[in-house]
C-alpha cells in the first residue's frame, strides 16, 4: 500500500524528503489517502483501481478506528494520538501489506 496526504498542516515527513507520500507519522486532523499497489510479473508497480467505483474494489480497515478511521475508499483522518495497522483486502482475499500508523500527540 501507499498512501498520499491530503492537504493540511498535520503531517511529519519521516522519510526525509518534502513529498508527502508513504508517510507513517502524523498529528490529529490529518487526512490521507491509501492506495492498494500491486507488483505484477514484469515487475511494475500499479494502483489497483476500479474506474466504476472511483476507487479501490477492496475493503480498508483500520485496527484502531479511535487513533485512525479509514473508509472504504481508503480515506483515512487522523482522531488521536495512539498507533493503528491500516489494512486493505481485496474481493478475492489476497493478502496486502500492513500499513502502520503512528498518530502524536499534537505539538504545544
Amino acid at each position: 500500500m501507499q498512501n498520499v496526504e491530503q492537504y493540511n498542516d498535520n503531517v511529519v515527513f519521516t522519510s526525509g524528503t518534502a513529498a508527502p507520500i508513504n508517510v507513517n507519522t502524523v498529528y490529529p486532523g490529518a487526512v490521507l489517502q491509501f492506495t492498494p499497489v500491486g507488483l505484477y510479473s514484469d515487475g511494475s508497480y500499479h494502483s489497483l483501481l476500479n474506474i466504476r467505483f472511483q476507487g479501490s474494489s477492496g475493503t480498508g480497515t483500520s485496527s484502531n478506528p479511535l487513533v485512525m478511521y479509514v473508509n472504504q475508499r481508503g480515506v483515512a483522518w487522523a482522531n488521536s494520538p495512539g498507533k493503528t495497522i491500516i489494512r486493505y483486502t481485496p474481493p478475492n482475499g489476497a493478502k496486502f501489506s500492513e500499513w502502520v500508523m503512528y498518530v502524536n500527540a499534537p505539538l504545544g
